[in-house]
């Protein structure tokens, strides 16, 4: 699959498409949208990062990343929205983000929220390793009411390529 797919930093004329994505009503339910100077935001920031999933040339999706906990080697896995679901893209962007947090940046921690009740995406990570370390309940209001989050990281040692 990786020939079929690549990632790439995302750039300020992607912006477009990236928030058609995470707009669309497959994904909007499952994340908190940015405006797009909140975007920009990320694509300027030096410990955020910002990339775009592409397949035969089309944006399919996008991830950000952050290193939010610099003194303990803490990548937090902020985003992910991809557009074509089913094809085993997730998996493979997930383990490209396993390999270049823990290989490339070197971090110690790779750490995520999902929301309770996106069970899919919760069964994706937990059968990548990541574990489960907590709760927040009831964090997030919006149009389905409130909504719980759970937190799951993989650590540098847990981590296998």
């Amino acid at each position: 699959m990786s020939s079929s797919i690549s990632i790439l930093p995302t750039e300020l004329t992607d912006l477009k498409v990236i928030q058609s994505i995470e707009s669309h009503p497959e994904n909007i339910h499952w994340i908190c949208p940015y405006s797009r100077e909140r975007h920009i935001e990320v694509l300027n920031r030096a410990d955020e990062y910002h990339f775009k999933v592409i397949k035969e040339e089309q944006i399919i999706g996008f991830i950000i990343l952050a290193d939010t906990e610099k003194e303990d080697d803490s990548i937090e896995f902020r985003r992910i929205a991809l557009m074509e679901k089913g094809k085993g893209y997730g998996r493979w962007v997930l383990n490209w983000i396993k390999e270049w947090s823990f290989k490339h940046r070197k971090a110690h921690r790779l750490w995520l929220d999902v929301f309770e009740d996106n069970h899919r995406a919760y069964n994706l990570y937990q059968s990548e390793g990541f574990k489960e370390e907590g709760r927040k309940r009831e964090s997030l209001s919006g149009t389905n009411g409130r909504r719980s989050q759970i937190f799951m990281s993989i650590l540098s040692w847990e981590y296998t390529d």
